[in-house]
C-alpha cells in the first residue's frame, strides 16, 4: 500500500477525521456482504483478479477490506515496478472516475485538485525561485526546449487545467473560470531587429465544443507607414506542420515536414495592393489546425496583416488530435478532410468571423498605432546610436593606422 500512499502523497483531504462516536463509521457495512461476489468463494476471487490486466486487479483489490486481505499488494507492486507509465496513468484515471474534484495529472501522474487549478499555470511561476510542481516545471522546460509552444498554444495554456475543463464537462459542471485561465488578453509583440518595419499584437481564446477543446488565436501584425517591404523578416509558426514566411518577393504559407518540406500551400506577390487580399480558410492536412490570412490597408498608408487560427485539440493529453497538433506526427482522418464545416465554423457558430475584430474599436487602432510610432522612434534612435559607435571605430582603426 506503500505505491498507493506515494500517489495520493499530495492531494491528502483537509477534511477532519471521522470521530470515534460517529455511528457511521460504527455501522461500517463489510462490502463482500452487500455484493453478489461474497457469494463466491476465495478461490474464485482469486481466479477473478487473475484474468483482469494490472490496472483493474489493483482497483479490484482495493475495493474493500476483505479482497485487500485476499488478494494482497502484488499487484500494486506490479504497478510500482513496471517501467511503462501507462498502466499507472490507467489506473488513476480508473480511481478519478468518481472523484468529480481531482484530475490525474498527465505530467506527473498524480492527482491535482480542481480549485488549486490556478497552481498549475506556468505564467503564474515565472521569475519565482521556489520549488515549483513537477507538472508546471514540465511544462516550464517543454517551453523553454520547444521555441514553437508559445506560439501553438501560448503562455498561458496548462495542460492540468485543459484535463480539468474536461472532467468537469463531463459531469455537467461549470467550468468557465478555467476557460479564463488558458485564455490570453491583448500582447503587444515588438521585434528587437533593426531591419524589421512591425509591430504585432495577439489574443487567444478556448471554448470546449461537443466535449472536445478548441484554441482560437488572433494576431495582427502592422507595417511602418508607406513602407517599401512590409513585414521583413516575419516568421509565424502554424502548427509542427506548417510555417509563415515573407522575402523580398513574395509572402507564402510552406510545408515543414521533411517529405514535404517547401512545399507552398498558398503564396502571394509582396506589393502595395495587399490590401483586400485574403487566403480564405486554409487547412493543414496533417492535424486539425485552420487558419486564414487578410490584408487590410488603415489611414497613413499602414498595411496590417490578420492572422486567425483555430485548432481543436481534443478531449484531454491522450488524444489524437493533441498528439498531432504538439508532437506533429500525422493523424487526420481522410473524412476529416472531405467534412464541410470549418473550425471557423464551428467556433463561431455559424455567425460571421470579422477578420478585422482586434482593431474593430478605434481605441485599439489609436493603441497599435501609437505603439508603431514609438518603435519607429526607437528604431532610428538605435540605427543611430549603432551608425557612431561604428564612426568612432573607424576613426580609431585610421589614428592606428
Amino acid at each position: 500500500m506503500s505505491f498507493l500512499k506515494s500517489l495520493f502523497s499530495r492531494s491528502k483531504s483537509q477534511k477532519c477525521p471521522p470521530s470515534i462516536d460517529d455511528p457511521v463509521v460504527k455501522v461500517r457495512p463489510v462490502g463482500l456482504s452487500t455484493s453478489l461476489l461474497g457469494k463466491l468463494p476465495p478461490e474464485l476471487l482469486l481466479h477473478i483478479a487473475t484474468q483482469l490486466s494490472v490496472p483493474h486487479a489493483a482497483l479490484f483489490s482495493i475495493c474493500c477490506k476483505q479482497l485487500q486481505l485476499l488478494i494482497g499488494d502484488r499487484y500494486l507492486a506490479q504497478l510500482a515496478t513496471r517501467v511503462p507509465p501507462r498502466d499507472t496513468w490507467d489506473f488513476l484515471n480508473l480511481m478519478a472516475v468518481d472523484r468529480l474534484d481531482q484530475i490525474v495529472c498527465y505530467h506527473c501522474q498524480k492527482p491535482h485538485c480542481v480549485k488549486n487549478a490556478e497552481c498549475y499555470c506556468p505564467v503564474k511561476w515565472t521569475g519565482f525561485s521556489v520549488p515549483v510542481p513537477k507538472c508546471v516545471a514540465a511544462q516550464i522546460r517543454w517551453h523553454s526546449y520547444d521555441k514553437s509552444m508559445d506560439a501553438l498554444l501560448g503562455p498561458r495554456f496548462s495542460t492540468p487545467v485543459f484535463q480539468m475543463v474536461i472532467k468537469l464537462s463531463l459531469h455537467g459542471l461549470d467550468y468557465t473560470h478555467l476557460l479564463g485561465l488558458l485564455s490570453t488578453t491583448r500582447v503587444t509583440k515588438i521585434p528587437r531587429s533593426f531591419v524589421t518595419d512591425w509591430v504585432a499584437q495577439r489574443q487567444s481564446e478556448c471554448r470546449l465544443i461537443q466535449g472536445t477543446m478548441v484554441h482560437r488565436l488572433q494576431e495582427v501584425y502592422l507595417s511602418a507607414p508607406r513602407s517599401a517591404c512590409s513585414f521583413r523578416k516575419l516568421r509565424v509558426i502554424i502548427c509542427k506542420h506548417l510555417s509563415f514566411r515573407t522575402d523580398q518577393v513574395s509572402i507564402s504559407v510552406e510545408q515543414k515536414l521533411m517529405r514535404y518540406s517547401g512545399t507552398v500551400v498558398w503564396k502571394v506577390r509582396r506589393d502595395f495592393l495587399l490590401s483586400g487580399t485574403s487566403s480564405g480558410v486554409l487547412r493543414c492536412e496533417h492535424c486539425w489546425t485552420d487558419f486564414r490570412y487578410d490584408f487590410k490597408m488603415y489611414s497613413g498608408k499602414r498595411l496590417a496583416m490578420f492572422y486567425t487560427r483555430w485548432s481543436d485539440l481534443g478531449s484531454g493529453p491522450d488524444s489524437r488530435q493533441w498528439i498531432a497538433k504538439l508532437e506533429g506526427l500525422p493523424g487526420r482522418d481522410k473524412l476529416l478532410k472531405e467534412r464541410q464545416d470549418t473550425l471557423c465554423d464551428v467556433f463561431e457558430h455559424g455567425r460571421k468571423y470579422r477578420i478585422d475584430d482586434m482593431l474593430s474599436k478605434r481605441k485599439n487602432r489609436k493603441e497599435l498605432f501609437k505603439i508603431q510610432e514609438e518603435h519607429m522612434v526607437e528604431q532610428a534612435n538605435r540605427l543611430a546610436e549603432s551608425m557612431r559607435e561604428r564612426a568612432l571605430d573607424y576613426a580609431e582603426l585610421s589614428i592606428e593606422v
